[in-house]
């Protein structure tokens, strides 16, 4: 019998401190892919409308009650990391041409941000923040996150390069908010979430390498 592939969507409350980060998790609904093999980058809404990219297809699916209502399919959506919206546009992780691309509320291409040829290492975005005119962007590859405007495309600062030592990540690939604006950045093979300020100043670890709590 062939397998169907279930994605589980959790609504994630976090007590957020300096010190406590108690996470509860509460079952929403399921939703059957039905032959969507990558699901990429998920977002609820307030409405119980569900969107998810699927990075094999290309696509972006709107569920309603576990239901797929509308779909928007683009070739160059295909093997992408990340699609993220803000506000009335999405930024999409195109780790194949190695650029972050600002996309219409329709997913047509607006404009792409790229590295500047000064910078080493091919570009290998997997996760975006934006705040204050900036986006944030995980360059998984390298090791690194990048402060990039959002209006010009420069890169006001850079933080990382391999390693286990503050501001160091290894394979970095997902970045969050808390409420009072510290930026969570998961490490794969860190095992552990690293927080950093916006102006890319270290602030605090959370977990390292073990199977104990925390």
């Amino acid at each position: 019998m062939k397998n169907k592939l279930i994605l589980v969507v959790l609504l994630l409350c976090f007590a957020l401190s300096a010190h406590a980060e108690g996470i509860n998790a509460k079952f929403l609904y399921k939703v059957d892919l039905n032959g969507h093999n990558a699901p990429a980058d998920v977002l609820p809404e307030k409405d119980s409308t569900l969107h998810i990219y699927d990075a094999f297809s290309g696509s972006y699916i709107t569920y309603s009650d576990g239901e797929a209502i509308t779909a928007i399919a683009k070739p160059f959506l295909k093997g992408g990391n990340c699609l993220v919206k803000n506000e009335n546009y999405f930024l999409y992780c195109n780790s194949v041409e190695g650029s972050v691309d600002m996309l219409t509320e329709k997913l047509d291409r607006l404009k792409s941000y790229k590295l500047p040829e000064s910078m080493k290492g091919r570009f290998d975005p997997t996760d975006v923040y934006v705040s204050g005119g900036y986006m944030f962007i995980v360059d998984n590859d390298n090791h690194r996150v990048l402060k990039m405007s959002l209006a010009t495309g420069d890169i006001e600062k850079q933080i990382g390069g391999y390693g286990q030592a503050k501001l160091q990540f290894w394979y970095p690939y997902s970045i969050t908010v808390d409420q009072k604006g510290v930026l969570y950045v998961t490490e794969v093979m860190n095992t552990r979430v690293q927080k950093i300020t916006k102006e890319l100043k270290y602030y605090e670890f959370i977990g390292k390498w073990g199977i104990k709590r925390g």
